[in-house]
């Protein structure tokens, strides 16, 4: 009997202009982010935590975490989160007219170990059936990250998905302090540019003395120093 190749038996995503939906797409907040490495960061051993997500078409954007009451193993990979903190909070939600299913995310850190889902992690993510889908994420402290997307209903099927972080829109201080820095330190070669519709007189020679706008701190012992980039001329 001809021995089947397990790569013809195993199923593919279909291409972008083939498939009838794309991949799912899963988001993160900077300011979720933010916290759940500052939640490893700040704790020597491994935390876990959950949060919520928003789903809009195919994209699940996780827009916070947070931490429960919880039991971490000093010497060694394991965390155990309360579950009566975990019903009081299902029972706190429901009461307020809000969605638990809103709850949509599971992390937890490795410390400084590398990050991988283990069998415990597996088997934990199975007692989530009773959600239509459910994010995972492991995370350590020198900034890997592992993510993962399992879907419960209406078929049963685990993807492993990139975590890509929503940069928020850019502060109108920090624009303003990039366009002067590009007024006075940047200049074409061509005589004329146009500017929307508006056509102007471009500046070929040599750009104004450029200062940097903003100023960088340096730590040294207790004493902090301010320095400014030099000009140039």
């Amino acid at each position: 009997m001809k021995e089947h190749n397990d790569d013809i038996l195993s199923p593919h995503l279909l291409k972008e202009n083939q498939a009838a939906y794309g991949v799912p797409k899963v988001c993160i907040t900077l300011e979720a982010l933010q916290k759940m490495k500052c939640f490893t960061d700040e704790f020597p051993h491994e935390i876990n935590g959950f949060g919520t997500v928003v789903k809009k078409e195919n994209v699940l954007t996780i827009m916070d975490v947070f931490i429960l009451p919880q039991v971490s193993g000093a010497n060694h990979l394991h965390v155990a989160t309360d579950s009566n903190s975990f019903n009081q909070l299902i029972y706190k939600l429901v009461k307020k007219g809000k969605d638990p299913s809103l709850i949509a995310l599971q992390w937890h850190s490795h410390s400084s170990a590398s990050v991988f889902f283990s069998l415990e992690d597996i088997s934990t993510i199975r007692k989530y059936l009773n959600c239509d889908f459910m994010i995972s994420i492991v995370i350590n402290k020198k900034g890997d990250i592992l993510s993962r997307l399992d879907i419960f209903r209406p078929i049963q099927i685990s993807l492993e998905v990139p975590l890509m972080v929503i940069i928020p829109d850019v502060h109108p201080k920090v624009r303003d302090v990039c366009r002067n820095a590009i007024e006075k330190c940047v200049r074409l070669d061509s005589e004329t540019s146009y500017q929307g519709n508006k056509k102007r007189k471009m500046n070929t020679g040599k750009p104004n003395q450029c200062k940097v706008a903003t100023h960088f701190l340096l730590d040294k012992g207790n004493k902090r120093e301010r320095h400014g980039l030099s000009e140039t001329n």
